[in-house]
């Protein structure tokens, strides 16, 4: 199985240990997707696609995510997106401009769950001084607890490899339910299990 398809396979069991899912019981994976091309000097050049995962089949049958992701893809090659052409005016949108309409853009009534998969790293980025045992990758987004709230909570999972080893990033706040980061720890493991996964978990 491709570490892609691993990875939200994952995500999707961790959103529905933690109650993101909508509706159906199904998770919205919202992907970055690079747009960059050779010296392209855009700030920020991203697209976005979206994937609805089943928690349940994730367990059995997570190819059926790769066949998804594709499909998603595909859909945007074609067709393109909604958001990225609205992308070179973030700089210049107020902050409680930019909180208030975050929770539109990604639907947030919908606990879209982001998902990043970075990929293979250069094995130097491991090297700062000397072999590095964790090569930790985190979002610069940083949220109040006031906008967690308004939110409905967050989950964000980025996910990067440096030679045979895969490391997952894991962000998350469920009002109630994970507000420290023992438990999200825990739901953590839980996902882990369901999957039939062990890793170390710090």
């Amino acid at each position: 199985m491709a570490s892609n398809t691993l990875i939200m396979a994952f995500a999707a069991r961790l959103a529905f240990r933690m109650g993101r899912v909508d509706a159906s019981g199904r998770v919205k994976l919202v992907l970055p997707v690079s747009d960059r091309h050779s010296n392209d000097r855009r700030g920020n050049a991203l697209r976005s696609i979206t994937v609805m995962a089943d928690p349940d089949a994730c367990r059995n049958y997570p190819r059926a995510l790769q066949r998804d992701l594709k499909a998603a893809l595909a859909s945007l090659i074609r067709h393109g997106d909604d958001l990225s052409p609205l992308f070179p005016l973030i700089p210049y949108v107020p902050p409680w401009l930019a909180r208030r309409l975050e929770r539109e853009a990604l639907g947030a009534a919908d606990l879209p769950v982001g998902c990043s998969l970075v990929g293979e790293v250069p094995l130097d980025m491991n090297r700062p001084c000397g072999e590095a045992l964790l090569l930790q990758m985190s979002t610069l987004e940083r949220h109040t607890a006031s906008e967690l709230e308004r939110l409905g909570g967050v989950l964000f999972i980025l996910s990067h490899r440096v030679g045979e080893r895969l490391f997952v990033t894991v962000s998350g706040y469920v009002p109630d339910l994970a507000t420290t980061r023992a438990e999200l720890a825990s739901f953590v493991r839980d996902a882990l299990a369901d999957m039939g996964l062990c890793g170390t978990v710090s």
